[in-house]
């Protein structure tokens, strides 16, 4: 349960600022007036949940994996934020395209951050002789 009011609250936090971010009028001239994007924000919304779940999925998994199945699953889904952040920010929308880049960027030095400290505590653990 608290993973997933964790999830939420990650998920949230980046909704906000997308929120906040289809605001900015990107490329159109100051004097324009655009509607508001939410077509943009939707999008970015659902590339969020996804992104989300998918980082859900590879901790919290039902079964035991080994420390390094999880690390390189962790990696594989960093370079799917990847790709993601190039595919969102190639269009000129609104300043919704900055978020995914943002997402993946905080994910990946979590996820970095994760795995460090992993490694350390397994390097520190007493080996029985």
């Amino acid at each position: 349960m608290p993973w997933r009011v964790g999830a939420m609250a990650y998920w949230g936090a980046f909704a906000g600022w997308t929120l906040w971010a289809a605001t900015v009028p990107s490329f159109a001239p100051e004097y324009a007036q655009p509607p508001y994007p939410w077509h943009g924000v939707l999008w970015v919304w659902a590339i969020l949940a996804g992104s989300t779940a998918a980082l859900v999925a590879i901790l919290i998994s039902p079964r035991p994996q080994a420390f390094g199945t999880r690390l390189v699953l962790a990696l594989l889904v960093s370079v799917v934020f990847a790709l993601e952040e190039l595919a969102t920010a190639s269009s000129d929308q609104a300043g919704c395209y900055c978020v995914p880049g943002g997402f993946w960027a905080v994910t990946t030095c979590g996820l970095l951050v994760w795995a460090l400290g992993r490694v350390i505590a397994h390097r520190l653990r007493p080996r029985a002789t």
